[in-house]
């Protein structure tokens, strides 16, 4: 979408893999965390836990960092189909 080299450089980087948090495991409804696929393969790809996810987090990729605190209601919204 752009020809600016540095732009495009930035789109291609990824973000180094969190420490492991055991005591935010497992994951909670409205936990946030980054998609990954492999060690330190985050990039801008983020998702919200809908429900218990107990599979979650075995992956040092998928790490919490954040919780929805208000608004639940209409994350359960987005589209599911994925």
């Amino acid at each position: 979408y752009t020809t600016d080299k540095e732009l495009n450089a930035f789109s291609l980087s990824t973000i180094p893999d969190d420490p492991k948090r055991p005591e935010l495991l497992p994951f909670k409804e409205g936990m946030l965390a980054f998609a990954g696929s492999a060690p330190n393969s985050r990039s801008n790809e983020m998702f919200i836990a809908y429900d218990r996810a107990g599979s979650l987090g075995q992956s040092p990729w998928e790490t919490p960092f954040g919780k929805v605190t208000s608004g639940l209601e209409n994350v359960k919204n987005f589209y599911k189909g994925y």
